[in-house]
């Protein structure tokens, strides 16, 4: 739930020839820089089905982003809470304080309900409709019945969904709200309390988030049990363990000593399997990866990242750490997708963006779990498989530390503040060796990956490549050793080659299937592609939308056979809605599986054209020539 500081955010962001900085917001609304981005991501999370976002821009800042009539209609419900519109006595809050007597009561008359409330019968039967059509989003039924009241009817499991948005709420500072009549205060700290120092003494580390989630379907948990509801239909019969039983287990087991609560099985079950809760610290005595996994997931994760070895080159069995944490998140998907749990990602729209070849492979996972276990996994629980790509592409990235070694034909102390500068400006850099140019041999002895110079180092044995730059304090030589160590020449000419003159396109339409179905008819033409690619295209937007912001799309697939890896570009006379945001220019991406290399061209396109100004300029481009230099000049 977003608290009036959230709407502030969302108010300042809304003009839309302004970008803010964290920093600028935080000195607004009074708290720090982190507080913002954590807010950012809040805010995010609770407009994710709204088709509106806030987007940021390296080193310009944020801005609210998406369709102006769903900005507008953000930005109304953002002003009437900043000027206290919200008040107790406002519809939307006389449904939610409804919604809550009714939870905490079995039965409740229109009279009884409009006591509570402070208002009158009338009143109370002219809210029902709204009563109803939230309780509808939970499949649930307010029903009214002769001599006792009304009450909610319905699933037990739904009835806790509704529990949870609005009985249990927490403020910015992560403080729990409890509207449950019959938990008190003792429970609540107690159960807080209990949870802390268990997780604490076994050192398992949980995010904020999850210790919320888990806290708080143990006390909805308490308080179904008080009042002596259970879970009839809860799936019980799954050859997998869960993954966090046995802890969920013991810590309700200490609640029900302390607070004589008597949760039965199905309540441990429920806890676990709905929490989301994730354990990747085992010092936990007894749990272990071995011990949660069967040999039919065992074989099929080695299987599955074979394959994706062999596709791309990519080897995560060797990465220990992956291989444990992903292991177990294999299992907790498949138990979710068979009890049909969903757990929302909030950062998915981000790892869409960010980590789009990591992405493609938790989609390529998704694919071979529901042909080998039946089961279908929605977008949230495939971003959260891709964030475990993205961790293993991370540490890979991490540990490739690029040794270096400097040739300057200046004094010794230039030469060493050349060095401390290359080192603050550039990540995973070495320097092994700061040499004068005449001793060129020597540098060629140490073990490198390059060689600045500050001379043009005529008949220099060896292959070591060799970065020359002229000015060696200005910041354009900083840029140019980055960029060389980040990409290195001849893949940016791959880069190149994958954009073709005959696959550029100005394009009028009105829907993306239109485009994509556009696109891959001009290139099938012209012999580029084969005419499936387009179904596969489809196929893969189905699963995921690849509409990433910046009025850019980027849907793509995989191609066999001899067809060579390419890009079809189109521009749109008018952007249009893709799915969450509106889109002017599209990218489709087709990759030979055959052409591992192209994978992290893949990846470094998506980087690119996160900056605004290119894409504003492909807009206006008109031929592929044109296309061509500003996409050079961007590189």
């Amino acid at each position: 739930m977003l608290s009036k500081k959230h709407y502030l955010i969302i108010d300042y962001l809304s003009d839309k020839d302004i970008y803010l900085t964290s920093q600028e917001l935080a000195q607004r609304i009074g708290v720090s820089s982190r507080t913002i981005k954590r807010y950012i991501e809040d805010i995010n999370y609770e407009m994710k089905n709204s088709r509106v976002e806030i987007v940021s821009i390296k080193g310009v800042g944020y801005k609210l982003s998406g369709p102006p009539k769903y900005i507008q209609s953000i930005l109304k419900e953002a002003l009437k809470i900043i000027k206290g519109l919200e008040s107790d006595d406002s519809m939307e809050s006389r449904v939610e304080n409804a919604i809550c007597l009714l939870i905490n009561n079995d039965y409740l008359s229109a009279d009884e309900l409009a006591d509570r409330l402070n208002l009158s019968t009338s009143s109370v039967h002219k809210m029902t409709s709204q009563i109803k059509e939230c309780l509808d989003k939970y499949n649930l039924k307010l029903v009214s019945k002769p001599y006792r009241g009304t009450c909610i009817e319905g699933d037990e499991l739904n009835i806790r969904s509704l529990i949870l948005d609005y009985s249990i709420k927490y403020d910015d500072n992560n403080s729990i709200r409890v509207g449950l009549s019959n938990i008190t205060n003792k429970d609540i700290v107690t159960a807080e309390e209990t949870v802390a120092t268990y997780l604490k003494n076994r050192n398992i580390i949980v995010a904020d988030k999850d210790f919320n989630n888990l806290l708080s379907k143990i006390l909805v948990s308490m308080s179904r049990t008080k009042k002596k509801k259970s879970i009839e239909n809860l799936f019980l019969t799954s050859s997998y363990t869960l993954h966090n039983y046995l802890v969920i287990h013991n810590i309700m087991t200490e609640l029900q000593e302390s607070l004589c609560i008597p949760f039965d099985e199905k309540e441990f079950r429920y806890v676990a399997l709905y929490s989301g809760f994730m354990i990747y610290n085992y010092t936990e005595k007894n749990i272990q990866p071995d011990e949660v996994m069967d040999d039919n997931i065992y074989h099929f994760i080695h299987e599955l990242l074979e394959e994706i070895k062999i596709i791309t080159g990519n080897d995560f069995e060797k990465d220990l750490k992956f291989m444990d944490a992903f292991s177990i998140h294999i299992k907790i998907a498949i138990n979710r997708a068979k009890t049909e749990v969903h757990i929302k990602n909030p950062l998915l729209q981000q790892i869409k963006s960010h980590y789009p070849v990591e992405m493609n492979f938790a989609m390529f996972t998704a694919k071979k779990m529901n042909d080998r276990f039946n089961v279908k996994l929605d977008e949230d629980e495939i971003g959260f498989i891709a964030m475990h790509f993205s961790a293993a592409q991370e540490r890979i990235n991490t540990h490739h530390i690029k040794k270096i070694c400097i040739l300057c034909h200046y004094g010794i102390g230039t030469a060493q503040l050349f060095a401390e500068r290359i080192k603050r400006c550039i990540k995973n850099v070495e320097i092994v060796g700061i040499y004068p140019v005449r001793y060129a041999d020597m540098a060629l002895t140490q073990n490198v990956n390059y060689i600045i110079s500050t001379v043009n180092v005529e008949n220099l044995k060896g292959n070591i490549p060799v970065i020359i730059v002229e000015n060696m304090l200005s910041d354009e030589s900083i840029k140019k050793i980055d960029e060389t160590l980040s990409v290195a020449i001849k893949e940016r000419e791959i880069l190149y080659d994958m954009f073709h003159e005959n696959a550029f396109y100005c394009v009028e339409a009105n829907a993306k299937e239109e485009i994509i179905a556009e696109i891959g008819k001009k290139m099938t033409q012209v012999g580029l592609i084969d005419e499936g690619v387009v179904a596969s295209v489809l196929d893969r937007e189905k699963i995921s939308a690849t509409d990433i912001g910046h009025m850019v799309a980027i849907p793509h697939s995989p191609i066999n056979g001899i067809h060579k890896s390419v890009i079809g570009v189109a521009v749109l006379d008018k952007p249009i809605l893709w799915d969450k945001y509106e889109v002017q220019v599209v990218f489709m991406i087709c990759f030979n599986l055959a052409e591992r290399k192209n994978l992290q061209i893949f990846k470094y396109m998506y980087n690119l054209i996160e900056d605004a100004d290119l894409v504003k300029s492909i807009i206006k481009c008109k031929s592929f020539q044109s296309f061509m230099r500003i996409i050079q000049d961007g590189i």
